[in-house]
């Protein structure tokens, strides 16, 4: 049975992934590049992607870095829409 208290679809808005904030989860060894290009697609639809890290700091090598905007224990579960796990070598 489908809830209105679980659905987004239930919730204030146009139907789109505006808004949503969306937890991009980062660690040492995950492939940057296609995390760069996920967070401007989200940007450019309207989302609010973050990326999660264990600590606050930058992940990746001197010469390609990704800051790190919050960590696990500041921003819960359910603070978030939607969640992504990328691949690495991690």
């Amino acid at each position: 049975t489908a809830s209105p208290a679980l659905s987004l679809f239930a919730r204030p808005g146009d139907g789109t992934i505006r808004t949503r904030r969306i937890a991009v989860l980062v660690a040492e060894g995950v492939d940057l590049e296609p995390l760069r290009a996920l967070h401007e697609g989200l940007l450019g639809a309207g989302a609010v992607p973050r990326f999660v890290g264990v600590r606050l700091g930058t992940i990746g090598t001197d010469e390609d870095l990704i800051e790190v905007d919050t960590t696990l224990e500041a921003a819960p579960a359910v603070l978030w829409d939607a969640l992504v796990l990328p691949d690495g070598a991690g």
